[in-house]
């Protein structure tokens, strides 16, 4: 018997406040099962995934206010007046709470950041994908599966169409041919320069890397809608 999403929700914030705590609820949960769907090496396979979702509590009341806990408060508490500590260990025993000085914490490097989804989207590493004879067995995790990956859609387009800074595409256009200077794509006999790049990273280059970036994720970015598409065919 698997556990439902609201009870992987609970339990997955209060084992990892500090991955999953969010600015929002939405983006607490899309962390979460971005974890559990779409990430590689997370360490969750067809084999185990069922003990996985099998969680127990030894107590409900405990495991809610928990989460009712860390959900409502910062990520970070004053111990003391001396002491800053993290916001799950206000649930241990005293002598085992990890103690930062408050006077050299730095609380710019402790604030939350918003959701940012794992660049996978690929059946071959989608536990959603490979296993859903067992998320079947609950309405919850299907419905669960589809408001992920519909959310996750409007995310990937809401990101792509708001493009770069100037800034950002400077630093992109540079690491790009930085990259492209490497020995593996100096021309030959068989193939020039612009070839190379082109089916190494199987989009057209020429020359132009400012048009090879765009085009190139507009490429990944219709990938990664017909994955989600695929999931919610396979789930609806």
């Amino acid at each position: 018997m698997i556990s439902s999403p609201t009870q992987y929700i609970k339990t997955s914030l209060i084992s990892y406040p500090s991955l999953y705590k969010s600015v929002s609820e939405d983006d607490m949960k899309m962390k979460i099962f971005d974890q559990l769907f779409n990430t590689i090496g997370n360490g969750i396979d067809d084999d185990n995934l069922a003990e996985h979702l099998n969680i127990k509590v030894k107590s409900q009341t405990d495991l809610d206010e928990q989460y009712k806990f860390i959900l409502e408060n910062d990520m970070y508490q004053v111990f003391t007046d001396d002491f800053v500590i993290f916001l799950s260990d206000i649930f241990k025993t005293e002598e085992s709470i990890e103690k930062y000085p408050k006077s050299e914490f730095n609380w710019e490097e402790a604030e939350m950041y918003d959701c940012s989804l794992y660049p996978n989207f690929q059946s071959q590493y989608s536990i959603a994908y490979s296993s859903p004879e067992i998320f079947k067995q609950s309405t919850e995790w299907v419905e669960t599966i589809i408001w992920y990956y519909t959310k996750a859609q409007d995310i990937l387009v809401e990101r792509f169409n708001s493009g770069y800074t100037k800034e950002d595409m400077k630093k992109v256009i540079s690491d790009y041919s930085a990259a492209f200077e490497s020995e593996v794509y100096v021309a030959d006999e068989k193939e020039t320069h612009y070839d190379k790049i082109s089916k190494a990273y199987e989009t057209k280059f020429n020359g132009n890397i400012e048009d090879f970036v765009i085009r190139r994720n507009e490429k990944t970015l219709q990938a990664r809608i017909d994955f989600c598409q695929s999931i919610l065919s396979m789930y609806n």
